[in-house]
């Protein structure tokens, strides 16, 4: 049963006037948000149909109340066919152990929403529980929020005429909209060294186009088809060896040399975890992970962790170290978003590297058959987002 303040409220002989029913009001929604909290996942979902009261608290005071404390769901991963693979991670155990295991049932349910069959060539991006997916020579782009069971069609941009790079900008603590952003010209660029970004908002429900310049030496070098989200804009790694970053709000693009660009592997890796930026690559059987910082509009790269693989090869022909064939194979894979922790691994397997404990601990495994693809789009991060999407189809459509 919804509560109905109002009207029981002032009818009451305990309130006197609007000024009481106010502060009565604020503590029974006070209240209520405190009950909502504590309720499952699933539960708080089906919550917001109670009524209008519920499901504005439940949508704008405990989705991001509770967005900081939503632990990891599991991760999507491409293996060695067309399919979308997703790993859950299971239970924690007495001793503690982080196990994930293949759920081929979450696939099947945002799947099944779609008109098409999608995968791994369809799946463009995972941001903060929203899924980026496309189709068709001429691009048609899907949202799709696997927790609460909804796909959005956005509006066909009409300029763009073959398929290229797209990624989603979206934060739920800092709107419920979100942005796809379309990186043309990929991956021949322009000799002028402008590069112009097609950007559908949620909020107008318009795409618009934007040039943007960027230095030649960048430019030209292949960039990783990998965007993270983070403060209003996304970051790409450039091949040049550097930290692309387009600012959403300003328009505007810049480079960032990335640290030890003389001594790292080509292919780096980027992510996200507690509001910050790290950068991961290795040298050999090493890997080394940084923090951007940026002071006073200068970035600075602090490096925060490195991890020696022969560290932890006790015995290469028994236990977990049987599935890698040289400790030089490993590389980052993603980061837990909440957490400290860095997912590190081979073609085998996926490792969980708790940098307080110093320990590299083997979470999920596949057979020689699978594999897990090891290139720019090997592991996306999941954790499920309360956000209602906004359908963008009941949007007169607009092109700016």
């Amino acid at each position: 049963m919804c509560l109905t303040r109002k009207s029981d409220a002032l009818s009451s002989p305990w309130v006197h006037n609007k000024e009481e029913w106010s502060i009565l009001g604020n503590l029974i929604d006070d209240l209520l948000v405190e009950v909502l909290c504590r309720l499952p996942a699933k539960s708080l979902i089906r919550s917001k149909c109670v009524c209008k009261l519920w499901c504005r608290l439940i949508t704008d005071v405990c989705v991001p109340k509770l967005l900081p404390f939503t632990p990891l769901s599991g991760f999507f991963y491409q293996g060695c066919t067309q399919r979308i693979q997703y790993a859950s991670k299971l239970p924690c155990r007495r001793d503690n152990q982080i196990l994930f295991e293949l759920n081929t049932r979450f696939v099947e349910s945002f799947s099944s929403l779609m008109p098409f069959e999608p995968n791994t060539r369809d799946f463009l991006d995972c941001c903060n529980g929203l899924l980026l997916f496309v189709t068709g020579s001429v691009p048609q782009y899907y949202i799709c929020n696997p927790a609460t069971k909804q796909l959005v069609e956005i509006p066909p941009n009409g300029r763009q005429e073959k398929s290229c790079y797209a990624a989603l900008a979206f934060h739920p603590l800092e709107s419920p909209h979100y942005k796809v952003v379309c990186f043309n010209h990929w991956p021949d660029f322009p000799e002028s060294g402008t590069v112009t970004l097609d950007v559908f908002s949620s909020e107008s429900g318009k795409w618009l186009r934007h040039p943007m310049t960027l230095e030649t030496t960048v430019k030209v070098a292949t960039w990783t088809k990998r965007c993270v989200y983070l403060n209003g804009g996304l970051y790409m790694l450039s091949h040049s060896k550097h930290l692309l970053y387009f600012d959403l709000n300003e328009l505007n693009v810049c480079a960032t040399e990335l640290p030890e660009k003389d001594k790292t592997d080509v292919w780096g890796f980027i992510g996200v975890s507690r509001g910050c930026l790290y950068y991961s690559n290795h040298d050999g059987a090493t890997l080394f992970v940084w923090a951007l910082k940026v002071q006073h509009k200068m970035s600075i790269w602090i490096l925060k962790h490195t991890i020696r693989i022969n560290d932890f090869v006790k015995d290469c022909y028994s236990g977990i170290w049987r599935i890698v064939e040289k400790p030089s194979w490993f590389k980052p894979y993603a980061l837990d978003p909440n957490s400290e922790v860095i997912f590190i691994g081979v073609n085998r397997g996926v490792f969980w590297y708790n940098p307080d404990k110093k320990t590299l601990e083997l979470v999920y495994s596949v057979t020689p058959d699978e594999g897990i693809f090891t290139g720019d789009c090997a592991v996306f991060t999941y954790t499920p987002c309360l956000v209602n999407l906004k359908d963008c189809r009941h949007v007169p459509y607009v092109l700016g």
